[in-house]
């Protein structure tokens, strides 16, 4: 005898259909005008990458309106400081005129100190011309040169004004 029951359970174990699983992944389908039905899945990817530019872009924007608005109150600030600063030029060269004048008016000569690369080169031209006794003294007003033996004082003839040159700049033309 057969057991009919095993051959059975053997059937139908073989027929019996597996449970489907379902995709849980939407998937996009074109569909063109004559019915055939084409994969989507590259417009999958171009949504993912513009909508990843868009996000990107605008954080960037953000970022740069910030920027902005830092930059443009420094360089508000910066304006103002360059302005004060120009005004303070202009006012420091209007006294200097003003002073110039009244140095001329007065007759005397300005004395300025020379640069050192140029204070060099004239100690070595005086150091060779004068006499090693002899010593250069600049005062505010005048220079003279003071010899160490006789402790005589003698104004310079090169530096300073001559009567007639001051005469001149005193008189109103």
């Amino acid at each position: 005898m057969e057991d009919i029951s095993r051959e059975l359970e053997r059937e139908i174990a073989q027929s019996k259909p597996k449970p489907y699983i379902q995709d849980r992944r939407t998937k996009v389908i074109i569909v063109d005008d004559f019915g055939e039905m084409k994969s989507g899945d590259y417009l999958k990817t171009l949504v993912k990458f513009f909508s990843f530019m868009s996000v990107f872009c605008f954080i960037a924007a953000l970022v740069f309106c910030y920027l902005y608005a830092s930059l443009s109150k420094d360089s508000g600030s910066i304006q103002t400081k360059l302005a004060t600063a120009q005004e303070k030029v202009n006012k420091l060269i209007q006294e200097k005129e003003v002073l110039m004048a009244k140095l001329v008016i007065s007759g005397q000569k300005l004395d300025i100190a020379p640069k050192p690369a140029v204070a060099k080169k004239q100690n070595l031209k005086s150091a060779t011309a004068a006499d090693p006794e002899t010593e250069y003294i600049t005062n505010k007003k005048t220079s003279a040169r003071v010899e160490k033996r006789e402790d005589k004082v003698e104004p310079e003839p090169d530096k300073m004004v001559k009567s007639s040159e001051s005469a001149a700049l005193t008189k109103p033309a």
